[in-house]
């Protein structure tokens, strides 16, 4: 009887050890997932898009649209023949337009830059005075 209790205690432990390896491969499979969904969009976290665009990382896609098309059109090489810069500036906005015009990527790209979209509240700071 001691054998046989000895055996059932070694295969809860199995069991047990079995269970939890799964629980771990099934978070690294999820994490692996997440980095491989993010890395896809090969976004550059040397540049600020927001301010290549000139516009604040809160402005409606609509806003981001119409700055888009504003800059688009102030810095176009054909606008502008001599002007080396410009080019720079034009090739820098369509790569910034490239992630911020795709909700998906803007989306992947604020969260792997920290930029934090406020949302407007109308709460009051406790002070000694208003409490």
């Amino acid at each position: 009887m001691v054998a046989s209790s000895k055996g059932n205690s070694d295969s809860k432990k199995i069991i047990i050890f079995m269970l939890v390896l799964l629980v771990l491969l099934g978070t690294l499979q999820y994490q692996k997932d997440i980095y491989a969904k993010l890395s896809k969009f090969k976004i550059s976290s040397s540049v600020d898009y927001y301010e290549v665009l000139e516009i604040s990382p809160s402005a409606s896609d609509g806003e981001l649209r119409n700055q888009y098309k504003k800059l688009v059109i102030k810095y176009h090489p054909d606008k502008n023949p001599n002007c080396h810069s410009c080019k720079e500036k034009f090739n820098s906005i369509m790569e910034a337009w490239e992630i911020l015009g795709n909700p998906e990527k803007r989306k992947s790209y604020d969260e792997s830059t920290g930029f934090v979209v406020q949302i407007p509240s109308s709460t009051l700071t406790l002070t000694a005075d208003n409490y």
